[in-house]
């Protein structure tokens, strides 16, 4: 290995930005975070100075030691520390806005919190830049929060708050006090955590976000203490604030919270609502950390996992875009148990009337046109789908377009395949397997209890 003396300024320079991380760091990382440029990073790769790592690489343990101490301007440590804490901030803001693969994204916001406490350790302290370091906790303590990757006891967080309060940001001290109430409830007692929500709502004043969160926080506490109305009442306060606020992320957590009282009341249907409710806000806004954190609420409250059969890929790629609207309809549509209840949840969120939903969902215009051997199925859109070769489809859209009454899947077999003789279980797969591909096509087939049945096929020629 090389001698820190031995190394030209540009290369300690470097080196010393990269001891920052608290382990390995990629190569890609180094790059964006401004540390290194190809040349330097070859130099420094053929003398030894980094080791090869899991994650890409890292610098020597020792000359890491020598970096770190290396008497350097006061003002030139500062700004190094600021870069590194800036960078990291930038990263969680671009990963969370990520749209190519949020789980990857939030796999590296884990492997980040290490980083993230080091850099707020050295911002809080030798190279102080207090509002940096609040807002960099605060921006992770999500993360921090439901992966549990360190300890709720350690002083980072009531350290955030002395930081905040070195400022004039209200929003950024109150939500220090959030964070840090939440940690004090996880591991002390809801009457040491309580002053900390209270102070943020008096602080927050007319920020209706943040007052928000931080009267969840304390609804938070009066359910650990036991006071179930207390808490109830805290989360209808703040599903209120978000909801004037139009704030997306603070509605699902509101849905989560008052999910919660309502098992904990016994009343499993509107539990079921709330959560779903949250999920679909939740996957709409990519926000993988609260997803994780709504399954693991759900198994904890002993649910099933909910999610649709089949289907469910093609819902998630529709709130994945924020399309509430196409959803309802997707849902609608489906075989899921709860569909109206669920349908009737994504018109809310897009601000659709129920009536309004109805009425989108049987569209009138779906026609089955039949001119001499030839069978064309016409979408509302006048999208044409030639079914002239797949008899069974237009048997089946036959029985469903004259039919007064849902179909079974007896009824419906026997009307697409009149002269075949087969098992009971086999001739419900085959109808089942059939009307699902005439739902991909876009042809809106429902079910009750009795069967299938479709009312919005018209103009069936014989």
């Amino acid at each position: 290995m090389i001698s820190w003396s031995a190394l030209h300024k540009p290369a300690q320079r470097a080196v010393r930005k990269l001891a920052y991380f608290s382990s390995s760091f990629s190569v890609d990382a180094a790059f964006a975070y401004g540390a290194l440029d190809v040349r330097t990073l070859e130099k420094l790769l053929a003398a030894g100075v980094f080791e090869k790592a899991r994650a890409g690489f890292a610098v020597d343990p020792t000359l890491r030691k020598i970096a770190l101490a290396a008497r350097v301007p006061e003002r030139t440590r500062r700004d190094e520390v600021k870069a590194f804490g800036e960078w990291l901030l930038g990263e969680h803001e671009r990963l969370t806005a990520s749209v190519v693969d949020s789980k990857a994204a939030f796999d590296v916001l884990v492997e980040n919190a290490a980083d993230v406490r080091n850099a707020f350790g050295l911002l809080s302290g030798s190279a102080p830049a207090p509002a940096l370091a609040a807002r960099l906790w605060c921006a992770y303590a999500d993360v921090l929060f439901y992966t549990r990757v360190l300890s709720f006891d350690i002083p980072e967080y009531e350290q955030a708050v002395a930081c905040a309060d070195r400022g004039r940001d209200a929003a950024l001290r109150a939500q220090t006090r959030i964070y840090a109430g939440r940690a004090v409830l996880e591991v002390q007692t809801p009457e040491q955590a309580r002053p900390r929500f209270e102070e943020a709502i008096e602080i927050g004043g007319s920020d209706e976000v943040i007052v928000g969160d931080a009267v969840r926080g304390l609804g938070w506490a009066h359910l650990a203490g036991g006071d179930f109305a207390g808490a109830k009442s805290c989360f209808e306060r703040a599903a209120s604030l978000h909801e004037d606020a139009k704030h997306a992320r603070g509605i699902a957590d509101a849905c989560m919270a008052l999910g919660l009282v309502a098992r904990l009341h016994g009343d499993d249907a509107e539990a079921s609502r709330l959560f779903f409710r949250a999920e679909a806000i939740l996957r709409a806004r990519r926000d993988t950390i609260r997803l994780m954190k709504l399954g693991s609420l759900r198994k904890t409250l002993g649910f099933a996992d909910e999610r649709l059969p089949e289907e469910r890929s093609d819902l998630d790629a529709l709130l994945g875009h924020g399309q509430y609207w196409r959803a309802a309809l997707f849902v609608l549509s489906s075989d899921d148990a709860e569909r109206e209840s669920r349908a009737r949840v994504l018109a809310d969120l897009a601000g659709v009337a129920w009536k309004e939903l109805l009425g989108a969902a049987s569209p009138p215009g779906w026609r089955l046109e039949k001119s001499g051997l030839r069978s064309v199925l016409i979408a509302p859109d006048g999208k044409r789908h030639d079914i002239t070769r797949r008899t069974a489809f237009v048997r089946m859209l036959d029985a469903l377009a004259t039919s007064q009454r849902p179909l079974s899947p007896s009824e419906l077999f026997e009307a697409a395949w009149p002269e075949q003789r087969i098992g009971h279980e086999a001739a419900v797969l085959r109808v089942y397997t059939t009307v699902r591909r005439l739902r991909q096509l876009g042809v809106p087939i429902a079910t009750s209890g009795d069967g299938y049945f479709c009312e919005n096929i018209r103009g069936c020629a014989p």
